[in-house]
Order: structure tokens, then sequence, then C-alpha cells
């Protein structure tokens, strides 16, 4: 029986028909292409943040892992087969042993959740349980710092400061335990970068925010940046080695002081 001749392009770009023998070699080229099919891991999946991470990476072809809690679940329905959830807590060791297996990279979002170090707990069990050689990507706030060299401007230290009170006066959250949990990843020889973000919006992307190494510079004074573009930024980290090991801290790219000063562009 003769095989179908369905056409299909030429290296060339003339179209030729599809014989038996095409078909094989075109089913183990797709094979072949499956097998090299980058995997990521993204906890803290259900959130608005974590939500958006996994619509960049399924846009750009990566097979999505991610994690959230049982409840959580159902928030990422939407995504139906295309991502495998692993229900649990983000700082529960066999949960993340689990989910990061296998992974290029792990995407964390990382909360300052409750009293009992969710934030300190997550990033031990990321760095203690992620492959060998994976980047580790974080996303924070622009309180963190690496190095001390950061300048902050009056208002944004009140905030930190009245948040921080609030959060523990409500045991809703310990910024404090952020501070720790990124303290041990500064600490660590693993590939990581910890992506600060500024004050988030929601709305269409604007595409790649703009980066620098310190708050304070003029570059990030507009203090904005798109909820999506947050994301997309952590995701095309993933394949910048530039950005291993370092703390770039984000602006929307359309921001007023992103036009008005000059800056350094994440390059792909």
């Amino acid at each position: 029986m003769q095989s179908s001749k369905a056409p299909v392009l030429s290296q060339d770009g003339t179209r030729q028909p599809l014989n038996s023998t095409d078909h094989g070699v075109l089913v183990q080229r797709l094979s072949d292409a499956m097998e090299t099919r980058r995997k990521i891991c993204i906890i803290g999946a259900s959130g608005k943040l974590g939500q958006y991470l996994i619509q960049h990476a399924l846009d750009r072809g990566y097979e999505v892992v991610g994690v959230c809690r049982e409840q959580s679940v159902s928030k990422l329905a939407h995504f139906g087969s295309r991502v495998r959830i692993v229900p649990g807590s983000n700082d529960d060791p066999r949960v993340i042993q689990e989910a990061v297996a296998g992974c290029d990279a792990v995407l964390t979002v990382l909360v300052p959740y409750g009293m009992r170090q969710y934030a300190s707990g997550t990033v031990q069990a990321v760095l203690t349980h992620a492959p060998a050689g994976a980047h580790l990507i974080f996303s924070c706030g622009w309180h963190i710092t690496r190095d001390g060299q950061d300048v902050y401007s009056l208002k944004l230290r009140a905030i930190v400061k009245v948040f921080g009170f609030l959060g523990r006066l409500t045991r809703f959250g310990d910024l404090n335990d952020q501070v720790e949990a990124c303290r041990q990843i500064f600490a660590s020889s693993t590939r990581w970068t910890v992506v600060r973000g500024s004050d988030l919006e929601e709305g269409e992307s604007q595409g790649l925010p703009v980066w620098s190494q310190h708050v304070g510079d003029a570059v990030l004074a507009s203090n904005l940046t798109r909820r999506t573009d947050f994301a997309l930024f952590m995701i095309e980290a993933i394949e910048n080695n530039a950005l291993v090991q370092q703390a770039p801290a984000i602006v929307g790219c359309l921001s007023p002081s992103a036009h008005a000063h000059a800056t350094t562009w994440l390059s792909t």
C-alpha cells in the first residue's frame, strides 16, 4: 500500500512529497526535539505572578511543572494538561524534591508567608534538591539588598517598615524571613539569580523590563513594573548566563525613568 503524499517543505524551501522514508526521518527529528525540550519548575505557581510565569514558559516551549498548595490547584485548571501540578507546601522538602527532579531551571515566587520561616524553608528545600547546574531564579522586592550599596528613599523605607510591622502583628508574613532566605541564596555557590521587583501593576505587557545592579539608580526612579513583565524577565533570565549570581533590580521599560536614562538591557 502506498503512503500518502502530504506536501512538506524541503531544506531549500520547495514543497516535496512525503514518502514513508521521509516520515520516519520526520518522526525521529520530532522525537529528538522532544528529548531536548527544556524542563522548568515554577514554585508558587497559583498566584498572579506564578500564572504569568507559566504562560510565558509555555509560550516559549518549556515543559512546566508547577508547585502550589492543594487548595489552590483549581486556579491552574485553565492550563489543563499542559502543566504538571505537584500539590503541597512550597517549603515541604519532599514536595520540592519531586517537583524539581530533572529540571533545567527552578523559578520560585519567594513569599514571606506566615511566621514559620516559610520563605527560608522554601529556599533551603530548593537549594538542597534542585539538580546540579540548574538555574535557580527567585523573585523578591527592592527591599532585599545583596551588598548594602542600594540607596532607598525615605518613602520606600517607611513602607517597608510599616508593612513589616503589620505583617508580624497580624502574623500574615515576616519580611525578615525573606531577608534571611535571600542571605542563604547569596551565600550559595549554585547558579542563582534574585530578581528584585519594583511596585507592580496589572496590564498588557510593555516588553522586557530594564534593570540595574542597585536600587537608587536613576533608571529605576519610576518604581513601577507590569506584573506580566516581571514574570517575563524571570523567564528570559533562564538562558542568560550574565545574570547568574546577580540580583537585578527591575523597572518597566516604558516607564519615564527608563526612557530618560541609559541602562543595561537583558540580552538574550
